[in-house]
């Protein structure tokens, strides 16, 4: 495989909104371009495409940290034809160099990136490693907001009630049951083995299989301490 190729290999280990993977790669000797793909967007919850360019700005951000670990620096043009809507980005090869070490440390632990919904262990996160969390989310033009202890209560409520309106969407419960059951073959969509029951918790989490089966049970930990972030 070209260097490219396993780029984007390595981009089907981002996260995406119902682990639809909702993009296509083109890749020639020097380039590879990101489209969106519409044929896999969950309209029932995502009705203005948010989500799926949420998912495929995290798969082009594991491309350039594959290439960028492995010695191979690309550019990248956002948008680069108003005539093509759907190409999102370009990533253009440029000469070989010296592998970015931060990149090269990230790029070895894609593959093993998931989505884990059981709440963390007891270690207290250090104000040290927030502040490196949030220079990292802001080195891609994005904002980590910590939630304070007052606002959590809100935050609660709030997720709490976009949790039932949704489940009492006839759409929204359709494409849920499309992506919690395909074909272990296909390698996306949510599987009961990553799903997590409701319980307590300090913010609820996403009830992936309300009508069964049964996805593994809450932890009994309690929640006191952790700290709670949103990424804007």
């Amino acid at each position: 495989m070209t260097p490219l190729e396993r780029a984007a290999e390595a981009a089907r280990h981002a996260p995406s909104i119902f682990n639809t993977q909702p993009w296509l790669w083109r890749v020639d000797a020097t380039a590879m371009e990101l489209y969106d793909d519409p044929r896999r967007r969950v309209t029932g919850v995502d009705r203005d495409s948010r989500l799926m360019l949420l998912s495929c700005g995290a798969a082009l951000h594991h491309a350039r940290v594959w290439l960028s670990g492995n010695g191979w620096p690309a550019s990248v043009e956002r948008r680069p034809d108003p005539d093509r809507p759907g190409l999102l980005a370009r990533l253009t090869l440029g000469e070989p160099a010296l592998p970015d070490s931060e990149a090269a440390r990230m790029a070895r632990v894609i593959p093993y990136r998931h989505t884990d919904r059981r709440p963390f262990g007891d270690r207290m996160v250090s104000d040290t490693e927030m502040t490196r969390l949030r220079r990292l989310v802001e080195a891609e033009g994005a904002y980590l907001h910590t939630v304070r202890r007052d606002q959590v209560a809100a935050l609660a409520f709030a997720t709490g009630a976009a949790a039932r309106a949704e489940l009492n969407n006839p759409d929204y419960r359709s494409e849920l049951r499309i992506w919690t059951h395909r074909p272990g073959s296909q390698g996306d969509g949510i599987t009961s083995a990553t799903a997590v029951g409701p319980g307590p918790r300090t913010v609820p989490i996403r009830d992936f299989y309300p009508a069964g089966p049964d996805p593994a049970p809450p932890s009994p930990r309690r929640e006191l301490r952790d700290i709670v972030t949103v990424v804007t």
